[in-house]
């Protein structure tokens, strides 16, 4: 068996690099806000050309909507083996603890400039984050631990529509109150009411 060849020396540095234009323009973003912020400021201060910046990102809003890849891959590589608990309505909950630790990371600033109604990534149900929560209600529903009638998208909108309220009266207030410990309140009295 061929041992796998890991990324070249050119690979990490084109990872490392669009890394840094990311970063730096998140950082940007949430020092001056999102109009006040060009492209050429973004390119200047990661230390790139601006023809480099769209080798990497087609535009800002791609920059802006880099963070639902970044969620995707948390859920993918961190979340989805650590969903270990017994019950479903524990494993609906380990869920939603993640999704509050992975909005606290991002920071106050981050998470509300995502909140807005034109932005539809919310709602993307081929996102590998909902995909993985609809395929955890659908495996409760196969098993008979579902006591309501929905199909496994109804109960995926259901706890996303809420998990996305809640994260959004957190930006409303400025983080004045915990969000992993009002999740984790919300979702399991949530999955108290559907599973068995």
């Amino acid at each position: 068996m061929k041992k796998k060849k890991g990324p070249t020396k050119r690979q990490k540095q084109a990872i490392a690099t669009r890394k840094r234009i990311y970063e730096t323009a998140m950082r940007l973003m949430r020092e001056n806000g999102i109009a006040e912020v060009t492209i050429a400021d973004i390119a200047e201060a990661a230390g790139v050309s601006v023809g480099a910046f769209y080798h990497y990102f087609e535009s800002k809003d791609a920059i802006f909507f880099e963070t639902y890849g970044i969620a995707d891959d948390f859920f993918l590589e961190e979340v989805i083996h650590k969903l270990t608990a017994k019950s479903l309505k524990d494993r609906i909950v380990q869920y939603f603890d993640y999704y509050a630790k992975f909005n606290m990371d991002q920071g106050l600033a981050h998470i509300q400039m995502l909140y807005n109604s034109k932005n539809k990534h919310f709602i993307d149900t081929r996102r590998f984050m909902i995909s993985a929560f609809r395929t955890l209600v659908h495996e409760g529903i196969v098993k008979g631990q579902i006591i309501v009638d929905w199909t496994a998208d109804e109960i995926t909108d259901y706890f996303f529509i809420a998990a996305r309220g809640i994260v959004y009266n957190w930006c409303l207030h400025e983080a004045s109150f915990d969000l992993p410990t009002k999740m984790h309140r919300f979702m399991e009295h949530m999955a108290f009411s559907i599973t068995k």
